[in-house]
């Protein structure tokens, strides 16, 4: 996979390559994580372990050892044991240096895990490299406006790399407030297209393959299939800024066409450029196309600048909700986040968009309460559940020989699990179950 990576950025555009220098000379943590990230699991999990026993035997016989605490540091986040990496970070803590400290903050910060990052930069020296850590950490714990004071400390003292994440935090205060609104560009009026429907998306088939991508491609069909005449983009920098550095400008999926939006400028800008260049790029196609209805999905960056572009031109916007940001981001941080800049502010802008759209979408009857709970209209709110094909799903017989190859008797249940791996899913509650049954003597497997 690491190969393919290579291969990939070679054969991209210069623009593109630029972007991703620009990156490596400003931003080296963002470059060996997008390399990790490019190896296959399988190989991950094997350099980590690897990785983690040098580690340890070099700080058994060197306890002092930076470069091997901070490898030590870096393995045990990218091999999932948190409380064995709580405990070592706690240990650290006692004595460790200021180049240790920076860079075990910097990769929790980057795991998101904030908390003990911050707690590693208390007895800290005030450098650039500790400030734009300890913005970073504050940034991902929720605390955007002490992170931004932070990184403007840091500013007098630091790098490129420390401006450019001041800029990228303005720029997601600047994004959460409503009084901010995009540039619209220059739009000639003309007639809509009747049953176009431009559908502004955060990702898609082929290049991410998850519950939301699978629902825009089942929407898109059903719309086609209907009479309507979807027309898929997604929003500016996807794929590339996802590491897909070869991307064409279009893919087409079993006949349904995603256009893509360039990239180029958004790497060091944050969330407001990106719904600026959104709109920006958005626009020609809008004057091109004439569609009939904008259909932006979740999160909110979708939904503002399509209602720019609906307020100057008229084009009634849909706001298609899939879910609730700032609780899945809640979800991941407790409930001490629903204090946090990050959380209100979300929950305030995401409410604003839901009121200002034609109408709005959402999947099940109790988002639709929340919905309607922040001043949507109860009668422009529609439910339209996530569903699945009957006939992709139509019972096969088992495959002794798949059976035996992955160990499994010919009399055991086995239970599958096909999602994100991610704590609010509950897998837990999965193996657990399994757990039990197999304590009760039946033979189940997972």
């Amino acid at each position: 996979m690491l190969r393919a990576f290579l291969r990939r950025l070679l054969r991209a555009p210069h623009r593109t390559v630029g972007l991703v220098a620009w990156r490596v000379r400003h931003d080296p943590v963002w470059v060996m994580l997008k390399l990790w990230g490019a190896l296959s699991t399988q190989w991950q999990l094997r350099l980590a372990l690897r990785a983690l026993r040098v580690a340890e035997r070099r700080l058994a016989r060197r306890p002092r050892s930076t470069t091997a605490a901070i490898v030590a540091c870096f393995a045990m986040v990218q091999l999932g044991r948190t409380d064995e990496l709580d405990e070592f970070v706690g240990a650290r803590d006692a004595w460790a240096g200021q180049r240790e400290r920076v860079a075990m903050a910097r990769i929790l910060a980057e795991a998101d895990r904030p908390a003990p990052a911050l707690r590693l930069l208390d007895h800290a020296r005030a450098s650039a490299g500790m400030l734009e850590a300890k913005g970073r950490a504050l940034a991902r714990q929720g605390n955007l406006r002490a992170a931004q004071r932070a990184l403007a400390d840091a500013t007098a003292l630091g790098s490129p790399s420390v401006r450019v994440e001041r800029d990228r935090t303005q720029a997601t205060l600047q994004a959460l407030t409503p009084d901010w609104q995009p540039t619209v560009p220059p739009i000639t009026p003309g007639r809509a297209v009747p049953g176009r429907v431009l559908h502004l998306l955060n990702n898609s088939l082929p290049h991410v393959v998850a519950g939301y991508t699978v629902r825009t491609h089942r929407i898109a069909q059903a719309q086609r299939a209907v009479g309507l005449d979807p027309l898929m983009v997604t929003r500016a920098g996807f794929p590339v800024l996802q590491g897909v550095f070869d991307a064409a400008p279009s893919d087409d999926v079993d006949g349904i066409t995603y256009y893509r939006l360039p990239a180029e400028g958004l790497a060091r800008r944050g969330p407001a450029a990106l719904i600026q260049a959104n709109v920006e790029r958005l626009a020609p196609l809008v004057e091109r196309h004439r569609p009939a209805v904008l259909q932006p999905t979740s999160p909110y960056d979708n939904p503002r600048a399509a209602l720019a572009l609906g307020a100057v031109t008229g084009i009634p916007v849909v706001y298609e909700v899939r879910g609730f940001l700032e609780q899945t981001w809640r979800s991941r941080h407790g409930d001490a986040a629903a204090d946090t800049d990050r959380y209100q502010m979300t929950r305030a802008i995401e409410g604003w968009c839901m009121r200002r759209a034609d109408r709005v979408v959402t999947l099940g009857a109790a988002m639709k309460a929340d919905i309607v709970a922040r001043g949507a209209d109860p009668d422009h709110v529609w439910v339209i559940p996530n569903a699945v094909d009957p006939e992709d799903f139509s019972p096969q017989p088992t495959d002794p020989r798949l059976r035996a190859d992955l160990g499994f008797a010919q009399t055991d249940v086995v239970l599958g699990y096909v999602s994100s791996l991610v704590s609010y899913e509950g897998v837990t509650h999965l193996l657990d179950a399994i757990a039990l049954l197999r304590s009760r003597h039946r033979r189940v497997r997972g």
